[in-house]
């Protein structure tokens, strides 16, 4: 026999007694069922050869049970075994369940009946078992999928156990702890799926959330729980953990029961574009007519994402002609592009062309344009240098 390993294993243990062929033969272990629970037996027999049985006591001879038959306890037929006995070589394999730990002894019987008479013998001797403590050969990890939003959204989380063992395991909950920073997440109620199948929604308690029950998860696989959860469109990292239980035993990112390492998913809201602008012109107060005012507009964008579709607008300032050709775009290493529009009516449309001397305007100025537009093509970054540029004009006081 081998030594079993821990608590809630399944171990395998081989007994051998040389015997010879007999009617009715039991050939056992005394296991106690505090610390042991047998889940299947295996037997094998020399004699007949290829003798094979599922359990520990071989009916060779077609024994008759009935206390009220007149044939009680003698073999009546059809024999189970060639020549109406078993024996041999006799090898039983036990698979068991370990129960709880202990030191224990396993003592060997050999019941038979044959020559009409029955036979006890339990001198093949006995085996000292003790058994450990092992921590399970589960772990579990978190995935949250995406993992960054541009605004609040249904985030797809799964809970994943890994067994690294040759046998079965069966957790029996599993705890999840919702995000309550920057703001309150929210579970979806039916989303709870285990190994791809809906299960019953979890218990709620606060942000806690404890599916309770049997999930197995075979030898050296992974089985998933999964279900989603509302992230509200407030900014900032919502991060949740998580940890399943197997009996007393804590189950998470690693296989110690000593330490206390959830499994943690984290999903990021970004913080939306803003773009600030920055204007300003070349000289102070006061100025005189004719003098030339050159305006600059920074933009930059400061928000947590690249900014999209963004169009800068500037009214050309009262009492001022526009200057000809006076337009500037500095678009740095934003990857933006840009085309340049004009109105003369105030922002209604965008179809006007400047001419020299529009509008009465001295040569080289248009007195008849109102505003200016610059629409940007591609995402402006929110990454530095990346996330600025600058326009400008130059207006003419009349």
């Amino acid at each position: 026999m081998t030594d079993a390993k821990s608590p809630s294993e399944f171990s395998r243990w081989t007994f051998t007694p040389v015997s010879l062929r007999y009617s009715q033969l039991e050939a056992f272990l005394e296991l106690p069922n505090v610390i042991f629970q047998v889940q299947s037996i295996a037997t094998t027999y020399t004699a007949p050869s290829g003798g094979t049985n599922n359990k520990f006591y071989a009916d060779a001879c077609g024994w008759d049970n009935n206390p009220l038959s007149p044939n009680y306890r003698s073999c009546i037929g059809p024999p189970n075994y060639s020549g109406g006995k078993a024996g041999g070589t006799v090898v039983t394999t036990y698979t068991v369940k370990i129960l709880s730990t202990g030191t224990t002894t396993a003592s060997t019987v050999i019941l038979d009946f044959s020559g009409s008479s029955y036979h006890y013998n339990n001198d093949y001797g006995t085996k000292t078992i003790t058994i450990t403590a092992l921590p399970p050969p589960l772990t579990l990890s978190k995935i949250a999928n995406p993992t960054s939003l541009s605004a609040g959204g249904t985030v797809d989380y799964t809970l994943r156990l890994v067994n690294t063992a040759s046998f079965a395991m069966t957790v029996d909950d599993f705890v999840d702890i919702l995000p309550t920073t920057p703001a309150n997440a929210t579970y979806t109620t039916s989303s709870s799926k285990f190994n791809g199948v809906a299960i019953s929604n979890p218990a709620i308690a606060g942000a806690t959330l404890t599916w309770s029950g049997s999930f197995p998860v075979p030898a050296v696989q992974t089985r998933d729980l999964t279900f989603q959860v509302v992230l509200p469109n407030v900014p900032g990292i919502y991060t949740n953990q998580a940890i399943a239980h197997l009996g007393s035993n804590q189950i998470d990112t690693t296989t110690s029961t000593s330490d206390n390492v959830p499994a943690t998913a984290a999903v990021t809201i970004q913080s939306p574009p803003l773009v600030d602008l920055l204007k300003s012109v070349n000289v102070t107060s006061p100025q005189s007519p004719g003098a030339d005012l050159i305006y600059t507009i920074i933009f930059t964008n400061t928000g947590g994402i690249p900014a999209t579709g963004l169009i800068v607008t500037d009214p050309i300032p009262a009492d001022t002609d526009f200057q000809i050709g006076s337009v500037t775009t500095n678009l740095g290493t934003t990857g933006l592009t840009v085309a340049v529009g004009y109105s003369n009516d105030s922002g209604a449309s965008w179809t006007y062309t400047p001419v020299s001397g529009g509008g009465g305007a001295p040569a080289g100025y248009d007195r008849v344009v109102t505003n200016i537009r610059w629409t940007f093509t591609g995402n402006l970054s929110q990454t530095s240098p990346n996330n600025t540029g600058d326009v400008g004009f130059t207006v003419r006081i009349r």
